[in-house]
């Protein structure tokens, strides 16, 4: 399965996704404390990657991304963000 990851780490503050539980799209906040190249992916509860999105080169300083969760049924999903080889993963839910 997957761990969740503590919330924070030298490269990446990845914060609690709103609305949550998500319908149509949802906010996912991050802060970024080292510049680098920044990956989201999300897995659904059995493990398996059903989302990969390269976010690009981010800067110092707090971001949000909008995912679309049109394409994802109703259930417990993970997102994991990784910058500099560093990841994060929270939980969220998506009801249709």
């Amino acid at each position: 399965g997957i761990n969740e990851a503590t919330p924070a780490n030298e490269n990446v503050a990845l914060y609690q996704n709103y609305p949550n539980p998500a319908k149509l799209q949802t906010n996912i906040p991050f802060s970024v404390k080292k510049t680098g190249t920044v990956t989201l992916e999300v897995f659904d509860i059995t493990g398996t990657k059903v989302m990969s999105k390269d976010l690009g080169y981010k800067t110092f300083g707090n971001h949000n991304y909008v995912l679309s969760t049109a394409a994802l049924n109703s259930g417990i999903y993970f997102y994991t963000l990784t910058i500099n080889g560093a990841a994060v993963t929270r939980r969220m839910t998506v009801t249709r």
